[in-house]
């Protein structure tokens, strides 16, 4: 067994965890000195733009009051107006200390508004105007300072610090063809599943040798859409009143209709893949159990029993194929709960003993971690991890210029931008991290490793997600109303360093449909309401894509704080065409 075998968790508090923030900090320490930014001259600087940003915003307040006060003497000589108008409708009297009130309101209003609120807001609204051209030319002079700076930013920063932070981590420049080609010919991975979603963004590596592919992944699904129609109708009823006279009675009523069709509905989700070796037809799901979370409480402790007597009646009962046997740590049983599994021996090879105790660490971590927040499911050799909390994560690790002028501030942002990339990272991963054998280097190498022109050579899915982040309104057929899936097919590597592709947007356009539905209204009258509805129908628009691998020292590549024709990583990619 590797010696580096630890509890996930405890390894994160005591040493993870700091070195990652020790290695963030000296990356963007010696970046900003490297990069020659004169830090006293940004912190002077910025002292600056907060002042007048203070100042702007004080007086910006200042003439907001004065205008609330214009508006006081508008609202009075509005308000007495029509009670006077209402007095004179009405047949009142209306007396000459009426009116010369009003008149000497309205003049004193008048007064003030033109000698006082008038002037003043357009004194202070030339002041806020100077002072906002002031700070934008200030920030503009910040961001001067520091664009040296960003162009130390790559879009593989903060994995390389994840790299240095945990040797046995490794991740790709991009999804090359032989990543995939592990997963689909090593580890047999089917990915028809994959026909109808679209790769928004990958990550992938290796973990002790063994593939992984973080992916964002967009899809559809057809659901029921309720549509709704509405008509007022009017009717009269004859009823008596209190002193027994008939009168007249005027009724409305807003009848709703409503049809429910098929529509298409788009949803984005985040999750990690593994391929590994061990126990290969071992097959096991389970999900988030509200049991976890640690803690004592009664309550707690009471469903827990009932938990592991509903296990112990699974255990015992011999009328279903299952072949469930409670392991020794029935805490375990309880919290990571698969009753599924296919294999109790395989099972065992992987949550040994030690195994165990680590997961439920894992699971009842809340303060390092996220606790028990993901589904995780074994497919003979393939592991699907899907943590809720990846999806607050932004897969994109591109360089990008903050919207901020002060390095104190930037610094900041970027080293909790980065120290919450590792933590998400670290904890999707933490799962497979619990199991010894999968903290074993790779003994026998991928025989679909080409070599480094293999390495260079973008996979489909990768072309996929290049496509999807120039944006799918690239691609989109002129008729959908609706989003895209944008779909990958024909590749074809020209060379070492390029690759085609077509590129297929699947959309929907809609077709308005008018439905007549008859309603029971309150005049006992049946009615008919208009609802009107889409009908969707599916349309598609294929068009050719090139990519290329960036060479070092491509002006394409630089960073994206210096050229606007930076893409993401390292590919360099053209505009669709036909």
């Amino acid at each position: 067994m590797n010696s580096d075998t630890r509890d996930p968790v405890q390894r994160y508090r005591k040493e993870y965890r700091q070195k990652f923030f020790e290695l963030a900090v000296n990356f963007l320490d010696r970046a900003v000195a490297s990069a020659g930014v004169d830090l006293t001259a940004n912190a002077v600087l910025s002292g600056k733009i907060d002042h007048l940003l203070a100042k702007r915003n004080a007086l910006s307040r200042k003439r907001t009051l004065w205008i609330f006060l214009l508006l006081l003497p508008v609202a009075g000589i509005v308000i007495w107006g029509a009670l006077l108008w209402y007095w004179l409708s009405d047949r009142r009297a209306v007396s000459m200390e009426h009116w010369g009130g009003f008149a000497g309101f309205c003049l004193i209003g008048l007064l003030f508004i033109l000698l006082k609120c008038v002037p003043s807001i357009r004194r202070l609204g030339g002041v806020v105007e100077q002072l906002n051209a002031d700070i934008s030319r200030k920030i503009s002079e910040a961001w001067d300072q520091l664009r040296p700076f960003y162009r130390y930013l790559k879009w593989n920063t903060v994995t390389g610090l994840v790299e240095k932070t945990i040797p046995q981590l490794k991740f790709d420049d991009f999804l090359p063809e032989s990543r995939l080609a592990d997963f689909f010919g090593t580890f047999q991975f089917d990915p028809g599943e994959f026909s109808l979603k679209s790769i928004l963004y990958t990550h992938s590596g290796t973990f002790y040798g063994y593939p992984f592919l973080f992916l964002d992944v967009k899809s559809f699904s057809w659901v029921e859409k309720s549509y709704y129609g509405y008509k007022t109708i009017h009717w009269t009823s004859r009823e008596r009143d209190r002193n027994g006279k008939m009168r007249t009675v005027f009724h409305s009523q807003t009848l709703t209709a409503s049809v429910t069709r098929p529509a298409p509905e788009f949803r984005e989700e985040k999750f990690l893949l593994f391929g590994h070796d061990a126990a290969p037809g071992l097959v096991f799901s389970r999900e988030p159990s509200p049991l976890s979370g640690g803690g004592h409480s009664l309550f707690r402790s009471i469903r827990k029993r009932f938990k592991l007597a509903s296990l112990h009646r699974f255990e015992r009962d011999l009328t279903d194929a299952s072949n469930f046997t409670m392991m020794s740590n029935r805490e375990f049983e309880v919290l990571f709960n698969s009753t599924d599994r296919n294999d109790e021996v395989g099972y065992r090879l992987l949550f040994t003993p030690l195994a165990q105790q680590q997961m439920v660490q894992l699971l009842n971590d809340t303060k390092f971690g996220y606790g028990d927040d993901f589904h995780y499911r074994k497919d003979r050799t393939v592991t699907c991890i899907i943590p809720r909390h990846l999806t607050r994560l932004a897969f994109s690790t591109e360089p990008v210029m903050l919207q901020e002028y002060n390095w104190a501030r930037i610094r900041k942002t970027l080293l909790e931008q980065y120290t919450e990339f590792f933590r998400s990272i670290y904890f999707s991963l933490a799962p497979l991290m619990t199991i010894p054998l999968y903290n074993e280097p790779r003994v026998t190498p991928s025989a679909f490793s080409f070599g480094e022109r293999g390495d260079r050579l973008i996979s489909p899915w990768e072309m996929e997600s290049i496509a999807n982040y120039q944006g799918e309104g690239l691609y989109k057929h002129p008729e959908s109303v609706t989003e895209n899936l944008l779909k990958v097919s024909e590749v074809e590597h020209l060379d070492e360093n390029r690759t085609s592709a077509r590129i297929t947007a699947i959309g929907f356009k809609g077709i308005a449909h008018t439905e007549h539905v008859t309603v029971r209204g309150g005049d006992g009258r049946f009615h008919s309401v208009a609802v009107e509805w889409l009908e969707y129908i599916e349309v598609r628009r294929t068009l050719r894509m090139d990519a290329r691998v960036a060479r070092e020292g491509d002006p394409e590549s630089a960073s994206g704080a210096d050229s606007n024709e930076f893409f993401r990583r390292s590919i360099i990619s053209g505009l669709p065409y036909r």
